[in-house]
């Protein structure tokens, strides 16, 4: 062997133990790399920003309804159940869209999937909820738009487009 080729072979050594220090540096401060892992670890935290994409979805939809209540008010959604459902859904879905950005940095196909889901459940079953607490609705709204919403629904039913399915 010449020269060279023991000063290239003490290079590679020293670069492998260079890299093993760096894995072990890595691993002390948290910063995993995806091979050092273990792929159940993986599955799992994905299971679990998917599920959290769709309850995100799920509380946009009273965070959505009280921005509109405190900026303009809320209108009887008796009048017109299609205009009220869809601004809910846009607005809500712009407020989900950004909250699944920023606390998950995430925005696969399953986490949007997910986050429309929780939106729809939301919006067809948040007036279950104003029938379980009226009291907590009315804090947050007014004891007017709970009075509506009791009084226009059923308990225990899909609210869509203005009518509750059982």
């Amino acid at each position: 062997m010449t020269w060279q080729d023991e000063i290239f072979v003490e290079r590679l050594v020293r670069l492998d133990q260079n890299y093993s220090r760096m894995d072990k540096l890595r691993m002390h401060r948290g910063l995993w790399t995806r091979g050092a892992v273990p792929r159940w670890t993986l599955d799992l935290g994905r299971a679990l920003s998917v599920l959290g994409a769709g309850l995100i979805g799920f509380v946009a939809v009273p965070l959505s309804r009280f921005a509109m209540f405190q900026s303009r008010g809320l209108g009887n959604p008796v009048d017109n159940p299609h205009l009220v459902m869809a601004t809910d859904g846009i607005f809500a879905f712009c407020i989900a869209f950004f909250l699944v950005r920023m606390m998950l940095v995430a925005s696969s196909k399953a986490h949007m999937f997910s986050q429309v889901a929780g939106i729809w459940l939301a919006l067809t079953t948040m007036h279950n909820f104003v029938h379980a607490q009226p009291s907590l609705w009315a804090q947050a709204f007014s004891t007017e738009w709970v009075k509506v919403m009791v009084s226009t629904t059923e308990p225990g039913t899909i609210f869509l487009f203005g009518t509750g399915f059982p």
